[in-house]
This record gives C-alpha cells, sequence and structure tokens, in this order.
C-alpha cells in the first residue's frame, strides 16, 4: 500500500515557526498597504471607515493565510468559518464604500 501522508509546513517545528511568520507577514502587509492607501483621516466616520477597511484586509489576509500557509493535512478554519468571514468582509467593505459615496462634500 502507498504511503498516502501528504507532507505540510506543520510536520517540523522550523516549518510551523515558518509557516507562522508567513501569516503574520501575509496579514500584516495586507493592513499595512490598506492604511497606506488612505490618507490620514481627518474625521472621526473617516477613522472608523479607514479602521474596517483595515479590519476587511485582516481577515482577508487570514482566508489567504488559510488557503496558502496551511497545508493539505492541516485546517485552520472550517468552512462554515471561511463563509461567515467571507459574508463579514463583503458586508464592511459595503458600509465603506457606501459611505464614501454618500458623502456630499468632496474630500479636500
Amino acid at each position: 500500500m502507498p504511503d498516502t501522508h501528504t507532507y505540510s509546513l506543520y510536520d517540523s517545528f522550523g516549518g510551523t515557526l515558518l509557516a507562522g511568520l508567513a501569516a503574520l507577514v501575509i496579514i500584516g502587509g495586507l493592513v499595512a498597504l490598506v492604511r497606506r492607501a488612505f490618507p490620514p483621516p481627518a474625521t472621526i466616520p473617516e477613522a472608523l471607515a479607514v479602521g474596517m477597511l483595515a479590519l476587511a484586509s485582516a481577515l482577508t489576509g487570514l482566508l489567504i493565510t488559510d488557503s496558502v500557509v496551511a497545508g493539505p493535512s492541516a485546517e485552520l478554519l472550517t468552512e462554515n468559518e471561511r463563509t461567515n468571514i467571507l459574508l463579514m468582509v463583503a458586508s464592511t467593505l459595503g458600509t465603506v464604500i457606501g459611505f464614501f459615496t454618500g458623502q456630499s462634500t468632496p474630500r479636500q
């Protein structure tokens, strides 16, 4: 009978450490990218919108990490958790887009 073990980053301590660092880099990089894409917020609603975008990017990074970093034998998120995160990201982005398109005065 052939060996059915699928190798994963989590098979050794070094691999697990590498996977954790890769996850931090992916999530931190997405959050930093979103934070740099917008100027410093001038009002509290703008600050809340940028914070929501940072949260959405962190959750998106979590999904990417689950898909890329976790090996075939390691499942970080269940299918229900993935679906709930996608729904939360979609509703958050819809709220932020609605806020920015609904402003009556242009940003200066």
